[in-house]
């Protein structure tokens, strides 16, 4: 398993018959057909402001908020960076990055 920045080259390369990717980057040179549909969403504490408001966040709250965040080159977070980028916000800095988080050594 890897991210959707790697699964085209393992599909060119002959390591992988068939690949799943979540974001909007395809290759050009191999067939692709989208086959579902995913929503983003915030996920916050009951305890957090955002959690009893009525409205939607918007997408100039987001930059402002300390978030929790897939790595670069992610599917998840390059759709969050695209859907930033068209509503006219500057890009998040995450307080915390999947990037980070400790891998397991098969043993």
């Amino acid at each position: 398993m890897t991210n959707s920045e790697h699964v085209p080259e393992l599909v060119e390369s002959g390591e992988a018959d068939i690949g799943f990717i979540e974001g909007p980057r395809l290759s050009r040179v191999m067939s692709t057909r989208q086959v579902a549909e995913d929503r983003l969403v915030v996920v916050v504490d009951p305890a957090h402001p955002w959690a009893r408001r009525r409205e939607p966040v918007s997408a100039r709250e987001l930059p402002r908020a300390p978030l929790v965040l897939r790595e670069s080159g992610s599917g998840t977070r390059q759709t969050l960076d695209r859907a930033l980028h068209l509503a006219g916000c500057e890009r998040v800095r995450p307080w915390w990055s999947s990037a980070r988080r400790p891998r397991c050594a098969a043993r």
